[in-house]
């Protein structure tokens, strides 16, 4: 195994698991030792190694996505015990205290639901023409490639990305956390790393793109609107660290055909997927495969 591994969400007794996927702090302590501290490699010299077609066949690294406060608190220290440089994929918006559904619902559902089918379940209850959409996702079979999803994780996923613009869906999520009786500020204090903290972290991590709002579907966005993702978020993550920034991780994997070009425009060197699907070797450095920790956690704990 010689993909990197990318990582979302930590949990602890301080931070409570609430993110699908979520990796306790003794599951990454395990990970780290199942896999070998040698065979970790620090992710500018795994991506080095890559380049030159160098990499041996167990060399991993580590990418984080979404620059979220329980990968700070929780995985932060573990990796500078163990002396591990990753890399961080961090969406700008909540720096600016514009903030972001995606994270917000995931933190109210973990936080306020048993199980995300109880969460799905309230979201459907506010769906017009639910059963006319459940009868169109299911002839198109969405996300049905993708192994780590559940019939509900698809469905509403389609309905949050296809179904839905922003805005609708953002309103739903709000109203739902109304009905609980819930302060939306008292949410957000909890979720996203603050600016002296990403400054903190890249004395000792590699600091990457994930655009600026986190569109689940950028590969939808015209050109323009595209390069403002990416251009925006290198800019403003660029004045706060005082580094030039060259690497970047596609929100949700996806990307299109303006993706590589924007790429190069704005000095990105490489660029990650969010899975393991065969790749065109011709835009390599722009398509390097992930596996989910999850999957990871699965086949070796």
């Amino acid at each position: 195994m010689n993909i990197p591994i990318m990582f979302h969400y930590f949990h602890n007794q301080k931070f409570k698991k609430y993110g699908q996927g979520s990796i306790s702090e003794e599951d990454l302590i395990n990970l780290i030792k199942k896999i070998g501290r040698d065979n970790i490699l620090d992710i500018d010299t795994w991506l080095d190694k890559y380049s030159k077609g160098e990499l041996k066949e167990k060399e991993t690294c580590f990418t984080i996505d979404d620059g979220l406060k329980c990968q700070y608190e929780v995985a932060l220290p573990i990796l500078k015990k163990y002396k591990i440089k990753a890399g961080w994929y961090i969406y700008t918006n909540p720096l600016n205290e514009k903030y972001e559904i995606l994270d917000i619902y995931k933190y109210f559902c973990g936080t306020n639901y048993d199980s995300y089918d109880d969460f799905y379940t309230d979201f459907y209850k506010l769906i017009n023409n639910f059963e006319k959409i459940k009868e169109k996702f299911e002839d198109i079979n969405y996300l049905s490639d993708d192994l780590l999803y559940s019939y509900n994780d698809r469905l509403f996923r389609y309905i949050r990305d296809i179904v839905l613009k922003k805005e609708e869906f953002k309103k739903l999520i709000f109203k739902m956390i109304e009905n609980k009786g819930l302060n939306l500020n008292d949410l957000v204090k909890n979720i996203w790393m603050n600016k002296n903290e990403i400054i903190e972290l890249s004395k000792t991590q590699l600091i990457g793109l994930h655009t600026c709002n986190h569109p689940t579907r950028i590969d939808l966005l015209s050109e323009k609107d595209q390069y403002n993702e990416y251009n925006d978020c290198k800019e403003i993550l660029e004045k706060i660290i005082c580094k030039k920034i060259s690497t970047l991780t596609y929100p949700c994997g996806n990307y299109n055909n303006d993706t590589f070009d924007i790429c190069r425009k704005i000095d990105i060197d490489y660029a990650f997927i969010a899975d393991t699907r065969s790749i065109n070797k011709n835009n390599k450095c722009f398509l390097i495969q992930r596996e989910d920790s999850s999957i990871t956690k699965n086949k070796l704990l």
